[in-house]
This record gives C-alpha cells, sequence and structure tokens, in this order.
C-alpha cells in the first residue's frame, strides 16, 4: 500500500537533525516510516548491499524515494547476489557466454518481476532510464565452491556529507522490509566510535564495487537488458499521477489572466504576456500551457514543450509550479552529464511515436549552447 504523499515543507535537515534510534526491528518499529523515508528524503546517496533483492523493494518506500529522486545528483548503488542454483554454477563454470546468460537469466526471473509487479518493474525502470540506478551482481570466483555474496549493509550520504550506515538481517526486498522478522543496527558518522565502522562498510562495499576482491567477481548489470527495460517502461512516468495532465482545482485565474490566455490563443498561440510583477504571469503561462496540451491530445496530437528560464533558480520554481499540473520536464542546464542521455532518448522517442509527448526546461545559457541547439526541436 502506497502510503500518504510525505510533504516537502520541513525542506532537507540533514541527518544530525533526524532523531534516530541505534537499533530497528519490524516487530517493534515501522522500519519505512521510522527510518527509510526519513533518511532518504535527506540524502543524496544510497550505497546498498543485500544477499536478496527484488525490485518491488523501492515501492515499499517509494514517498521517501520520491524526494529522494528529486536532487540532480541523487545516486543508488546496489549490489546484489543472484542467489544462483548448482545448475546455474555449473552453467557459468561453462564458459563466458554460459556466464552472462546466466547471470542475464537471473535478473529477468528474480529482479525485475515484470508480469508480477507492473508498477514495482515500472519504478525500477525509470530508475535505470534516469541514470539514478548502477546495479552489480555478486558471484563467487571458485564456482567449485557453493557460497553467496550473503551480507546485508548500507551507507547513505547527505548534503553535508554526513553518513548513516546500517547492517543486520534486512535484505532489500518487500518480503524482507515489510513481511518478515528483520533488525537493523545504526550507526552515524558524527559519532567517534561508529566512524571507523562505517569506513569498513565503505572499504568492503569499494572493493566488490570496483571488483578488486580475492574471492568475488562483480558483473556490471549487462547493458542488453538494461536496453530492454528501458523500452519496456511507461514513458508517462513514474508514478501513476503523473499520467494525467491536469488543472489543479484550488487554481482560480482573475479575469485579466483568462483574458490574456484567450488573446494567446486567438493569435494562433504566439504572443508576449505583459503584466506587473506579481500578477501571475508564470500562472497564466503554465495554463495556457496545460488547455493548449489538453487540445492537442484531444485531436491525437503529441505535444512538446519547451521552456527557457533566465535562471536556475526560476527553472526550479517553475518545475514545482508544473508539477502541481503533473507536468515533470527534463531539466537541462549545468552539468550535461547529468541530463544529455535522457534528452536524446526522449527526443528520440518523440520523434518516432504519436503517443508520446516531450517537456523540456532549461535555462538561457545552456539553451544558446549547442548542447541544447544541436536538436532540431
Amino acid at each position: 500500500m502506497v502510503r500518504e504523499k510525505i510533504k516537502k515543507s520541513d525542506d532537507f535537515m540533514g541527518f544530525r537533525e533526524l532523531n534516530l534510534k541505534y537499533y530497528y526491528n519490524n516487530e517493534e518499529n515501522n522500519i519505512v516510516d521510522d527510518f527509510y523515508n526519513p533518511v532518504l528524503i535527506n540524502a543524496v546517496k544510497y550505497r546498498r548491499a543485500t544477499g536478496y533483492f527484488s525490485s518491488s523493494s523501492f515501492w515499499t518506500f517509494v514517498e521517501g524515494l520520491r524526494i529522494f529522486l528529486e536532487k540532480n545528483d541523487s545516486k543508488i548503488e546496489l549490489l546484489v547476489s543472484p542467489n544462483l542454483s548448482e545448475e546455474d554454477i555449473k552453467a557459468i563454470s561453462l564458459g563466458e557466454k554460459a556466464k552472462e546468460e546466466t547471470i542475464e537469466g537471473f535478473i529477468i526471473s528474480k529482479i525485475l518481476e515484470e508480469d508480477k509487479y507492473k508498477d514495482q518493474f515500472n519504478l525500477l525502470a525509470w530508475l535505470i532510464y534516469e541514470e539514478k540506478l548502477d546495479l552489480k551482481i555478486v558471484v563467487k570466483k571458485d564456482f567449485n565452491k557453493y557460497g553467496i555474496f550473503h551480507d546485508k549493509f548500507a551507507i547513505l550520504y547527505d548534503e553535508n556529507y554526513d553518513k548513516i550506515a546500517f547492517h543486520g538481517s534486512l535484505n532489500e526486498s518487500e518480503t524482507g522490509i515489510m513481511e518478515n522478522f528483520e533488525s537493523i543496527n545504526i550507526f552515524n558518522s558524527w559519532n567517534e566510535s561508529d566512524k571507523c565502522r562505517i569506513e569498513e562498510m565503505e572499504k568492503i562495499f569499494n572493493k566488490l564495487w570496483e571488483n578488486k576482491s580475492n574471492n568475488w567477481i562483480t558483473y556490471d548489470f549487462p547493458e542488453s537488458i538494461k536496453q530492454k527495460v528501458i523500452q519496456k517502461r511507461d514513458i508517462r512516468g513514474i508514478y501513476k499521477e503523473r499520467k494525467e495532465i491536469n488543472i489543479p482545482k484550488k487554481y482560480v485565474l482573475r479575469d485579466y489572466q483568462e483574458k490574456a490566455i484567450q488573446a494567446w490563443f486567438g493569435n494562433t498561440c504566439k504572443g508576449i504576456l505583459e503584466m506587473a510583477t506579481g500578477s501571475g504571469k508564470t500562472l497564466t503561462a503554465i495554463f495556457a500551457m496545460t488547455r493548449l496540451i489538453k487540445t492537442l491530445k484531444s485531436k491525437g496530437f503529441p505535444c512538446g514543450i519547451l521552456i527557457v528560464v533566465p535562471y536556475k533558480n526560476l527553472l526550479e520554481q517553475w518545475c514545482e509550479e508544473l508539477s502541481e499540473f503533473n507536468i515533470y520536464p527534463i531539466k537541462c542546464y549545468e552539468n550535461k552529464e547529468l541530463w544529455f542521455n535522457k534528452l536524446s532518448i526522449e527526443i528520440s522517442n518523440f520523434n518516432s511515436n504519436s503517443d508520446v509527448d516531450l517537456f523540456i526546461i532549461t535555462t538561457n545559457k545552456t539553451f544558446i549552447s549547442k548542447t541544447i541547439s544541436k536538436f532540431a526541436l
């Protein structure tokens, strides 16, 4: 069950402001509401090692994940065990191709859960598409010896470079988080006695992530499956409520705003809003844009919208307003590594699929650069 949406009015406090316990179990605590959600809301990076993983796990703490994902630099790094059978291990020992096929088979059958959990699969697909999630598989190097990667720990980082880590029996699965009796111990980097423990967790995580272990091999998420997953995502967004672009009932236009929109439509949707500061130009423009989108959609046409604003703080304000209308544009500004690949894919989808809409927001500086102007929008 998806919980009531967490409000952002408290802003991001940082880990030190959270009133966390040193130990949680899901007999006496709600691990999602008491730990996962508040920590993720204030985190910018989540590094997780787990024996078992399923795509449904992210849906259990989706409300904290929502806010985590809104930050441009947020990232999840995930190390998981494939929990291979004896037959799988024998197959892997036959050669590199067999290894790849076995790893791919595990991902498809155990991680993606495409048929059973459509929403959960879509969430995972979007995390991969947005380059918010890197997933790697850890297997034993000596295939003649049976054993699995079975450790369960995580390190989270906030914008102040503080860290919170946990270690315990909790797997990254819906069953582990919601159904089983599991527990975790909590550590923080501003506690001297915990600091060394976190450093040791980071050390082993880095060693496995960089495939430098003597006893274990770390495989990257196969590119072939990554592309298949991306192609199967719901193009309308991660969350169901994002599917329908709509005008919130709480907004009521003033007469002069309504007249401005009518004049704009009367001039084939061309014109400049000339209003006094504080008179609601942004809201008027969004109303006009939303009505245009709905008109085009009713006639079976896709819609491409490009919004250009002077500064990045205005860009974020626009995005906040647009989210009220269930419009979530691609943010294109500053470091292009954070958005360029996504923009390229979305433009390709828009040009080849009549059912796909495209929403882009950028700054003047980025718009006039070759990075944006190279696209024929």
